[in-house]
């Protein structure tokens, strides 16, 4: 039979020294609603606006305008988008836009920009090289802008 291991005497002396001059704090009480209780702090702390209400986006209430800091394709107006151009990001899609194509309906039918960085195109398996024009498809990634599945024409009913 082997031998038991012996206890560690340090590391016993240290847990008897934590429990004797730490007291372990009073277990919760059954049935607290913790979110209430956060909420009544943050209510003591806090101004009462803050709590429950949606902090404004701005003192004006307008959209975030930022410069743009790559290049990229508006998908409001098709346009490309320069470094330093003013562009916000659209309330429905969510990309980044021209800011005076926040309000137009979408035109592009796919938002490319120059790659970065060298890779594979998943649709076609050629290589993609740092500055060709690149997009994402749903389902396979980073793809060639030509590799994109171009939108069906719309037919005008006249």
């Amino acid at each position: 039979m082997a031998r038991p291991i012996p206890i560690n005497r340090r590391w016993l002396e240290n847990q008897q020294r934590r429990q004797s001059s730490t007291p372990r704090p009073p277990a919760p009480p059954r049935g607290v609603n913790y979110a209430q209780t956060l909420r009544e702090l943050l209510e003591e702390l806090l101004p009462p606006r803050a709590v429950g209400t949606p902090a404004p986006s701005d003192d004006s209430g307008s959209p975030r305008v930022i410069p743009a800091r790559y290049r990229q394709t508006c998908a409001g107006c098709g346009e490309p988008i320069e470094p330093g151009m003013r562009i916000t990001r659209h309330p429905q899609w969510g990309i980044w836009v021209h800011e005076e194509c926040r309000t137009r309906p979408q035109r592009a039918a796919a938002v490319s920009f120059p790659a970065r960085y060298p890779g594979i195109c998943r649709a076609c398996t050629r290589p993609i090289q740092v500055g060709q024009a690149i997009t994402r498809r749903v389902g396979y990634g980073w793809v060639h802008l030509e590799c994109a599945p171009q939108p069906a024409p719309t037919q005008s009913r006249l």
